[in-house]
Formats: C-alpha cells, structure tokens, sequence
C-alpha cells in the first residue's frame, strides 16, 4: 500500500513538472511562479497523502512508508527550488544583457 502512495506521488510531481515546462515554454508564467506554485502545490497535497497513508494502511507499514514519502517530498521540494534558481539566473543575466 505504501508504494502506491509513493508511485502516485512521483507521477504527482511530473505532471507538475511537465505543466510547469510547459508554460515556461510558452512564456504565460516565469521559471520563479513555476517553482513557487510546485512549492506550494507540493506541500498542499503532500500533508494531505500523508493523512491518508496513516489512516489507510496498517501500522507496521507507517515507518518505512512515511520514509519513502518524505523522501520523494524533500525531491520535488528541491525540484521546486530548481526553478526558482533557474528563474533568478535567467533573471540576472538579462539584466546583464541590457
């Protein structure tokens, strides 16, 4: 059960990703809106996975599935970040440009 949990999560955070990539490429949003909204998107829907996980599986499967599920959060967490330093440096160098 644990790694189902853990399968819809990383599919999760692509789709994230792909949107985001996606509206980068089209330039409707910047790379830092990007990385904010996977930000807050990520942890929305995280704290709620793990209220389900708790109450949806049994107890001797909490510890290794809280494990798997914080880890895959602290990755798309820093995948959020990504684009918050990618934005800023683009940012930066066409502030140089001009």
């Amino acid at each position: 059960m644990s790694q189902l949990f853990s399968i819809a999560f990383v599919i999760y955070i692509l789709s994230l990703n792909m949107a985001a990539i996606y509206l980068i490429y089209k330039r409707l949003i910047s790379s830092i809106l990007a990385g904010l909204a996977i930000f807050f998107f990520i942890l929305s829907v995280s704290s709620t996975v793990i209220v389900l996980f708790l109450f949806l599986t049994p107890f001797t499967d909490w510890f290794t599935g809280l494990g798997n599920l914080l880890s895959i959060i602290w990755f798309g967490l820093l995948n959020g970040c990504c684009y918050i330093l990618f934005g800023t440096v683009k940012w930066v160098f066409s502030m140089i440009r001009r």
